[in-house]
């Protein structure tokens, strides 16, 4: 919140507190073989598939 001449004006909070990467990189735990790029595009392209499959049924 912030007082101006024009009245008060009011700010969104953030969220979160900033963090640097490295502050949290040791949060993001996984356990298993590393997925290669191939692994993970496969991946996002299956389920872009399956959403638009979704919302192909969805409709009349």
């Amino acid at each position: 919140m912030e007082e101006t001449p024009d009245g008060v004006l009011l700010k969104r909070a953030p969220l979160f507190e900033p963090s640097e990467p490295k502050d949290v990189f040791g949060l993001l735990s996984f356990s298993g073989e590393p997925k290669s790029l191939d692994d993970m595009e496969a991946a996002v392209l299956a389920e872009v598939r399956r959403r638009h499959d979704a919302i192909e049924t969805r409709q009349p």
